[in-house]
């Protein structure tokens, strides 16, 4: 997978035309080229849904958050761009916090992972480390592994004590990655 070159990039502020523009330089230096778009409906989300061939949505388990991922949602849909699924973020597992399956069920997309809040993230940015190599086995960085494997065609197999026993009940997410790496790469 070719990334190095990826950071010129980032720091420039990307207005529809300039997008285009860039992307077409891009595609054929990159396998995968990630946006981190704004969460508003802005000129800069619409250009990113244009310029994509599949789109995820990063939201988090709140219902301001989630009243704009469904407007997003919608919006991607409405043209065409495939949404491929929803990374829940900074999720606290506390009982305010939407559930991840009625996310899934409302936006009709599937949750594809679900990112633990954790303060080493923000530890890790102070040092401009990422946070998977700052706390590699931490839940988040091992949910961004998952994540990043199924989206690659690579099986992802940390290991850890739930593995050894099977899960009872699988969280969904896992569920999701498991459909969608059979469906792109068997």
């Amino acid at each position: 997978m070719k990334v190095q070159g990826l950071r010129d990039y980032t720091d420039q502020i990307i207005d529809a035309t300039y997008f285009f523009e860039q992307e077409k330089e891009l595609m054929p230096r990159f396998d995968y080229i990630l946006v981190d778009s704004s969460p508003t409906l802005g000129d800069e989300t619409l250009a990113v849904m244009l310029a994509s061939d599949e789109i995820f949505v990063v939201t988090t388990p709140d219902h301001p958050t989630m009243s704009t991922t469904l407007k997003s949602v919608k919006l991607a849909k409405q043209r065409g761009t495939p949404i491929t699924g929803l990374v829940i973020n900074k999720v606290h597992n506390k009982n305010f916090e939407i559930p991840t399956g009625h996310v899934e069920d409302t936006a009709e997309v599937p949750v594809m992972a679900v990112i633990p809040h954790d303060v080493n993230v923000l530890r890790a940015l102070s040092e401009f480390t990422p946070s998977t190599s700052y706390r590699p086995n931490s839940n988040g960085s091992v949910e961004f592994r998952k994540l990043a494997a199924t989206l690659v065609g690579e099986k992802y197999e940390p290991f850890r004590v739930k593995r050894m026993f099977g899960w009872v009940n699988p969280p969904r997410e896992e569920i999701n990655r498991v459909i969608f790496y059979k469906s792109v790469f068997e």
